[in-house]
Order: structure tokens, then C-alpha cells, then sequence
């Protein structure tokens, strides 16, 4: 399982989820925060046997973005796979406490 997946599937219960209609193999879904109310695009297909991608894009975000500004380069823990990679110069590994660490930072630390 990818990071992206793990935190989905860990996630599910603080959503309220609705199927939407399939495009082509792909299972879809509309996931709504239990919470603030904010929506997403949920996918999930499967290249092949081995490969699949799963995903939360947000649709409307209704709480205000409190999290510190992204860091270059990206940091992960598990690692990049897939048919194509992206350029690695553009990542950092990571590890899992320094990575959750920087997960929940906030933009004015106190």
C-alpha cells in the first residue's frame, strides 16, 4: 500500500462517501468531511495486476489552510513507484517520524 492509499484508507471514517457513476474500471466517489463539510474526488483504478493508484483531490475547501507551505523537495517515506517515475531530484526520503512531523506542521509556529 502507498503512502496516498494508507492515509485514505485510515481516513475513511472521518468521511461521509458517496459512489458516484464508474469511468471506465475505475471505482469514483465523492468523500465529504464529517467535520467542516469540505469535498473531494476520490479515484481508484488499477494499470495491472501489480500497479494501481488511488486519490483525494479536493473539490471545496471550506476550513481556512492553516498548514505550513510546502517543502522542496518533496519528502516520503515509502517510496515512488509506478510505470513512470517522476524525477527523483525533486523528492527526499525521508524518515516516518520526521515525515509525520512535518504532516501536521502549522504555518505560525507557537
Amino acid at each position: 500500500m502507498s503512502e496516498t492509499e494508507g492515509f485514505i484508507h485510515y481516513s475513511r471514517s472521518l468521511f461521509d462517501i458517496v459512489e458516484t457513476e464508474k469511468i471506465t474500471d475505475a471505482y469514483n466517489a465523492i468523500y465529504t468531511c464529517k467535520k467542516c463539510g469540505s469535498t473531494y474526488d476520490y479515484g481508484w483504478s488499477d494499470f495491472s495486476i501489480s500497479v494501481d493508484r488511488a486519490f483525494l483531490k479536493p473539490r471545496q475547501i471550506l476550513v481556512p489552510q492553516i498548514g505550513a507551505n510546502p517543502i522542496d523537495p518533496i519528502p516520503f517515506v515509502v517510496g515512488l513507484f509506478g510505470h513512470r517515475l517522476p524525477d527523483r531530484n525533486l523528492f527526499e526520503k525521508i524518515g516516518l517520524e520526521q515525515y509525520a512531523k512535518y504532516l501536521v506542521e502549522l504555518k505560525n509556529k507557537q
